[in-house]
């Protein structure tokens, strides 16, 4: 797949489930007289065959919008005013803007959740292991240095900081050999990069936390992005 994003498979699960669970309902309502006849007795075993294939369809009904909502209930009471501005936003315009970032922007290998937890170092500072690989993949490299900033830098680091580390890495991609790639569209691919970080981030929906270190790694992952969020325009 050309132009892989997780949200995509979110609205598939949330939309096109919705989609299903209404044919399978339908189907349902038209086959239950046809096989009430053939299921013998006694009646509570023809209820609770029917009931094993009538359930998750309406449980999928039922669950599906505050599902659909949940994420923005979690996000809104970690993200600042701007920051739900801007989750509002993406949702509208995120399948778009992720194509075009695919289609322009330099790709290489992705890996999809390149965080501090996942790097080893040695004794003298220098990167030893890149651990992690489950979520790989071919993209614009670009997503995976806007998620690492936004997951690694404190909250108050300075922007100024962040556009150092950003011209370093277009420094490494020009001594490379990427062409044609100027820092002012790096550092407005970067921004992009971060909305549709926020975009895929839809995915919590289905994701469960644990524990309360969990919720707690979550809750500073969500102020450490927030942070990064209020450099870029509505």
């Amino acid at each position: 797949m050309k132009h892989f994003d997780t949200g995509i498979i979110h609205w598939i699960t949330r939309r096109g489930g919705l989609i299903v669970n209404a044919i399978w309902l339908a189907t349902i309502g038209f086959a239950v007289p046809q096989i009430w006849p053939l299921l013998g007795s006694p009646v509570w075993i023809k209820a609770l065959a029917i009931a094993g294939v009538a359930f998750p369809a309406i449980a999928g009904f039922i669950l599906a919008p505050r599902l659909d909502r949940s994420f923005e209930r979690f996000a809104a009471a970690r993200l600042s005013e701007y920051g739900m501005a801007h989750v509002k936003a993406i949702r509208k315009t995120g399948l778009a803007r992720i194509t075009r970032l695919h289609a322009e922007a330099p790709r290489t290998i992705l890996h999809g959740d390149f965080r501090l937890d996942n790097l080893f170092f040695a004794a003298d500072g220098s990167l030893a292991a890149i651990i992690d690989w489950q979520t790989v993949n071919r993209g614009p490299g670009v997503l995976d240095v806007a998620y690492f900033i936004a997951g690694s830098l404190p909250p108050e680091t300075p922007e100024a900081v962040v556009d150092d580390l950003l011209r370093g890495y277009h420094d490494t991609l020009v001594a490379a050999g990427v062409e044609e790639y100027p820092f002012e569209r790096l550092l407005a691919d970067y921004e992009e990069g971060l909305l549709l970080l926020l975009h895929r981030m839809s995915g919590l929906d289905q994701l469960e936390f644990g524990d309360d270190r969990g919720v707690a790694l979550m809750d500073s992952w969500f102020q450490r992005f927030d942070a990064r969020l209020q450099r870029v325009p509505l």
